[in-house]
C-alpha cells in the first residue's frame, strides 16, 4: 500500500511539474527554433519596414527571437513602436549581425518609438529627432503632447545610393469607437486626426521639396468613409502624398497587420518624389506567423505584424 501510495505521488508531482510554465535563458528544442525566412531585401532596393513590437520584450526569448529574424531577412531600415526597455534594445542592436546602429527616442519605461539602422548600405546623415511643439504657433507643449499622446514622431535622415530621404516614425492614439468626433478633446478618433493635421502641416514646411517616408501604428483604417477618415487631409491632397498600402487595407484580411481584430492599422506614407519608385509589388505584410505559426508568434514577438516597403534606385 505504502509503495502505490508513494508511486501516485509521484506521478502527480511529475504531472504537475510538466504542467509548469517554463522560464528559463537556457535554449530549449523550442527555443532553437528555425525559422526558414526568406531574404527580403537587396542591394538594389531600399528596403524598410515598421514593425509594432509589442510591449518590447514580451519574454526573456523575445529578443533572441527578433535577432534570428532580422539577421534573415536582409532589411536596410525597422521602424520600431512599443520598445519598453533600453537595455533589451541595446543588446538587441548589438547581437545583429553587420553593422546595425539603434536608436530609442528616449530612455524610459514607456513602450517608445525606436529604429535599427543597416549601415552596410545606409549612411546615417543626422541622428534621430523628437518633433516638439516649437514648429506649431497654435499648439502649447501639453496640448502637442497630448495629440500624439505623449509618443512625438520621431524623425530620421538617411542616405541610399547618393539621394537623400526623410523617415518619420509615428504611433498614433489608440482605440476608439470609430466616429470622428470634431473638436471634442478627449475623442481619441480627434487626436488622431490632429495628429495627422499637424504631421502633414510639419512635413509641408519643412520637406517640401524632399522623400519622405512616414510610418508607423497609425491606430486607424485609411479606408474609413470620408466623413470618419483621421488621414482626409492626407488623402484629399493626393498630387502629394499616398498610402502605398491602399491595396493592403482594401484587400483580403488575411494580409491585415492586426489580425486579431482583424484590422490594418499599420501604414507606410510616401510623398510624391517617390510615386515613381515603387509599385503594389513592392509593399507587403510579412506575415513571420505563417513560418511560426500564429501562437508562437503572438506569445514570443508581437500581435502585429510588420509592413515592407521596397524603394528602387532613382
Amino acid at each position: 500500500m505504502l509503495i502505490r501510495l508513494l508511486i501516485f505521488l509521484k506521478i502527480v508531482f511529475l504531472g504537475c511539474a510538466i504542467e509548469q510554465p517554463y522560464e528559463s535563458n537556457s535554449l530549449t528544442d523550442e527555443e532553437n527554433i528555425n525559422f526558414d525566412l526568406p531574404t527580403l531585401g537587396s542591394d538594389q532596393t531600399l528596403d524598410i519596414m515598421t514593425w509594432n513590437i509589442e510591449n518590447f520584450p514580451k519574454t526573456n526569448m523575445t529578443s533572441f527571437y527578433l535577432e534570428s529574424i532580422i539577421n534573415s531577412i536582409n532589411i536596410d531600415l525597422i521602424a520600431l513602436q512599443e520598445i519598453t526597455d533600453q537595455n533589451e534594445f541595446n543588446n538587441l542592436v548589438s547581437n545583429l549581425d553587420g553593422n546595425w546602429l539603434g536608436f530609442r527616442s528616449e530612455n524610459t519605461l514607456y513602450g517608445e518609438l525606436a529604429y535599427l539602422i543597416n549601415q552596410d548600405n545606409l549612411i546615417l546623415t543626422q541622428n534621430p529627432y523628437m518633433l516638439t511643439s516649437s514648429y506649431f504657433n497654435d499648439l502649447s507643449s501639453s496640448d502637442f503632447e497630448y495629440i500624439f499622446s505623449y509618443r512625438a514622431p520621431f524623425v530620421l535622415n538617411i542616405n541610399f545610393q547618393n539621394k537623400d530621404y526623410v523617415i518619420i516614425n509615428i504611433h498614433y492614439k489608440c482605440c476608439g469607437d470609430g466616429i470622428l468626433e470634431n473638436e471634442i478633446s478627449y475623442d481619441e478618433e480627434f487626436r488622431r486626426f490632429q495628429s495627422s493635421k499637424y504631421l502633414k502641416k510639419f512635413i509641408d514646411e519643412e520637406f517640401n521639396d524632399e522623400s519622405v517616408i512616414i510610418l508607423g501604428d497609425f491606430n486607424d483604417n485609411i479606408n474609413d468613409d470620408i466623413d470618419n477618415n483621421i488621414f482626409i487631409e492626407f488623402i484629399n491632397d493626393d498630387n502629394n502624398y499616398y498610402f502605398a498600402d491602399t491595396d493592403i487595407a482594401n484587400g483580403s484580411t488575411s494580409n491585415w497587420s492586426f489580425p486579431t481584430w482583424p484590422s490594418h492599422l499599420d501604414h507606410i506614407l510616401i510623398t510624391n518624389e517617390l510615386f515613381n519608385f515603387y509599385n503594389n509589388d513592392m509593399i507587403f505584410t510579412f506575415k513571420i506567423d505563417n513560418y511560426v505559426g500564429w501562437n508562437f508568434y503572438e506569445t514570443y514577438i508581437s500581435d502585429h505584424r510588420p509592413v515592407i516597403i521596397k524603394i528602387s534606385g532613382y
